[in-house]
């Protein structure tokens, strides 16, 4: 009796360990790598001081790790420091990229961060000829949202950044400055939103990043993601410490460049989950459009920004012109 019972025993605590597992069903992979922990490479991080003040640009790079890194661009706010982001832009280089960041966003132009950019990027070429200079993420946030896809054309027309592998992240972004209809439409790039405060937004007119998207070409090389309600539109600010917290934000991001960049097919799952219900669910939530005098985001009324977008043809208040 007391084999019979041991016996079972046994039998028992394999079934239960076998079910624990999954069973006969693939267990999870040990390497699958999580996307919103920080990199296998943080110890390695190091900052480009020197650069700060003199060439306008930061760095933070994996020392040690730059064979075949691609390269990520950052752009802040308008008038934001970009060493508010500089805790975002050490967990990328964590996941083993380059990261550039610039405050120079130049009054709603491309330009002073176009010539910053260039700088830094010479400047890497010459130090770490090993890095993939071919694969080039643009991405910003709020204003730098916007001013990321003319900066990412800058690169791509001049063929010598980003010419096999590309992507634009913008998050909780503005407009396009500098961009028409035809600039974006020919812009051969993957583009990727990230959208704070929920559906309805953190007051940001979603019709704007809804325009932008819709103007891309590639219907298959599109991402929308929307953070929940009680993200603000600086969520994505903070040192390592604060944004090592905000998994919700680092997930996406690290799932989207590795996608793009490396091609991570583990991570198509988490780069376009519900992109149809997304965007339809955004387009519910879209507040009305107030009426003149009254001010509207998507008009540019707000922050002086309608002279400048008027000088294009893209009406940013109605993006289902453009599908």
């Amino acid at each position: 009796m007391k084999k019979i019972i041991i016996l079972l025993t046994s039998v028992i605590t394999i079934t239960f360990f076998i079910a624990g597992c999954g069973g006969s069903s693939n267990p999870p992979d040990p390497k699958t790598k999580k996307y919103g922990e920080i990199g296998k490479y943080a110890k390695s991080v190091k900052p480009y001081r020197a650069k700060e003040a003199s060439d306008k640009y930061i760095v933070y790079y994996p020392e040690g790790h730059l064979a075949d890194a691609p390269i990520v661009l950052f752009l802040p706010g308008g008038n934001a420091d970009i060493h508010k982001h500089k805790g975002l832009m050490e967990f990328i280089a964590s996941h083993g990229y380059f990261v550039i960041g610039t405050t120079e966003s130049g009054s709603y132009s491309a330009g002073l961060s176009n010539n910053a950019f260039d700088k830094a990027l010479a400047s890497a070429k010459s130090a770490h000829p090993e890095m993939d200079f071919s694969k080039l993420a643009v991405m910003g946030h709020s204003q730098g949202g916007g001013v990321a896809f003319p900066v990412m054309k800058h690169f791509l027309d001049g063929g010598m950044y980003g010419n096999d592998k590309n992507i634009v992240i913008s998050i909780d972004g503005w407009f396009a400055f500098g961009m028409d209809q035809q600039d974006l439409r020919g812009l051969n790039t993957m583009a990727s939103f990230i959208q704070f405060g929920g559906y309805r937004g953190t007051g940001t007119d979603a019709r704007i990043s809804l325009t932008i998207s819709n103007l891309i070409n590639d219907p298959n090389e599109k991402s929308y993601i929307v953070l929940n309600d009680k993200t603000e539109h600086v969520y994505s600010t903070g040192d390592l410490n604060a944004v090592l917290s905000k998994k919700d934000l680092l997930k996406p991001i690290i799932a989207l460049l590795d996608y793009k960049l490396k091609g991570d097919m583990n991570a198509k799952d988490i780069v376009f989950k519900g992109y149809a219900d997304t965007i339809q669910k955004v387009n519910a939530a879209l507040p009305a459009i107030q009426p003149l005098p009254t001010q509207a985001s998507c008009r540019g009324d707000k922050f002086n920004a309608k002279a400048t977008i008027d000088n294009n043809d893209i009406d940013y208040c109605h993006p289902e012109n453009y599908k």
